[in-house]
């Protein structure tokens, strides 16, 4: 099931929960920040958590043609649901009560804007 077919809203970085504003700013270096618990359900690429799930965990994974990538899968682990994403999607995607956050821009890590916003998808 493709994610974009659910349509979506927009979040401002402000208007997330603490913990996931936290979670964000541990990973750009900023102090005072910590990390959530949920550090077993995080997969990394080149240093840079891909997905960060915060009550159930979900897997990313790329679907190739040759040694290009078509789309991703986010799969929940706990019943195999499987949801269809660009290749090209923004990461870190964050996952909390069966809502998908897509960051809207790039790079949100190293190159650090509290003006980001997110992509919010109520998953089916």
């Amino acid at each position: 099931m493709a994610v974009d077919e659910f349509g979506s809203s927009t979040v401002p970085f402000a208007g997330l929960s603490k913990e996931m504003q936290d979670t964000i700013l541990c990973l750009t270096g900023n102090p005072g920040s910590y990390f959530t618990n949920c550090v077993d359900s995080v997969k990394y690429g080149d240093g840079i958590p891909l997905v960060i799930c915060f009550d159930e965990p979900y897997t990313l994974e790329d679907v190739k043609l040759g040694p290009w990538v078509k789309y991703r899968i986010l799969t929940r682990v706990s019943d195999g649901k499987e949801y269809k994403l660009t290749r090209n999607v923004p990461v870190p995607i964050m996952v909390r009560n069966d809502s998908l956050l897509i960051p809207t821009e790039y790079n949100i890590i190293t190159v650090w804007d509290s003006s980001i916003l997110f992509k919010v998808y109520k998953l089916r």
